[in-house]
This record gives C-alpha cells, structure tokens and sequence, in this order.
C-alpha cells in the first residue's frame, strides 16, 4: 500500500510539473510567434503544429508504452521536454523561427506522454482506491493550472532584450 502511495504521488507531481510546462507554453507560444515570425500571418504556425504533434503521436507512444513500458516512455517525454524547452530558449536568443517551430514540436512530444500518467496511476494500484489514484494525478494538473499562467505572469519580462526567455 506504502509503494501505491508513493507511485501515486510521484505521478501526481509528474502531472502538475508536465501541465504547468504545457500552459506556459499554450499561453507563451502564439506570442513568441509574434516575436520571431518573419510575417505575423506565421506567429501560429508553431501552436498548430503542437496539436498536430500531440495528435500524430498519442498512439505511437501509447504502442510504445506496451513495448518498453511506461516508466522508459515517460523518460524520453521528460528528455523531450527538456530538449524542447532549451532549443525553444536559444531560438529566442538567436531568433530563429525555424527553431522555435522545432523545439515546439520536441516539447509537445513529451505532452503526447503526460496524457499517459493517469492510467499509469490506475495500472499501479489496487481496485479499491483506482479512482482516488486517478482523481490525485489530475489534481497535479489543476494545481498546474494555477501555477502556469502566474509563472507566466512573473517570469516572461526577467530578461528585457529576450522576451519570453525565461518562461521556457
């Protein structure tokens, strides 16, 4: 029982963690689009291809998942996240569209992945308490609801010549 807890929170916090990285990039993303596009018809084309990734991917990192397990996927989803993350950061720094589009992509990658923590948290305990286990993860993604615009809020002016630098 002491192991289901643990699992329980550890995931919970992994889904807080994940959807805070997931609004501040929702909120951030058509703005820094804004910023870096080389016409402003463009400053959405990084957002679309977010929904687009995440859509493309749910069922190959769901397949994945079944071959080399949840915990080996879910690492690549934090690696990805990650990786996304710091080339989004130097494509601000160097204000590179291109790059943004891709570290768009490599972080919406690991957002194809945090869809997963919930049936995790139901496929690590027993009967009795699966529907607590569940509602406890999704509750790490309301307390991120919160979190993420107001990290959002304070942190995308920290660096005045890089906009949005330090929200990522």
């Amino acid at each position: 029982m002491e192991l289901e807890k643990r699992n329980t929170l550890i995931l919970s916090i992994a889904q807080g963690l994940s959807v805070t990285t997931t609004n501040i990039n929702m909120i951030n993303t058509g703005l820094v689009g804004t910023i870096l596009a080389t016409h402003s018809s463009y400053a959405t084309i990084p957002l679309s291809l977010q929904f687009l990734t995440i859509a493309l991917t749910l069922i190959p990192v769901s397949l994945l998942m079944g071959k080399f397990g949840r915990r080996a996927m879910f690492l690549i989803g934090a690696m990805s996240a990650f990786v996304g993350c710091l080339v989004i950061v130097c494509a601000i720094y160097y204000k590179l569209f291109s790059l943004f589009i891709l570290g768009s992509i490599l972080l919406c990658f690991s957002q194809a992945n945090q869809q997963f923590y919930r049936y995790a948290a139901a496929d690590n305990v027993s009967i009795s308490i699966k529907s607590k286990a569940i509602s406890l993860v999704l509750a790490g993604g309301l307390i991120a609801a919160i979190l993420g615009p107001e990290v959002s809020r304070y942190s995308f002016d920290f660096f005045p010549d890089y906009i949005y630098y330090a929200s990522n």
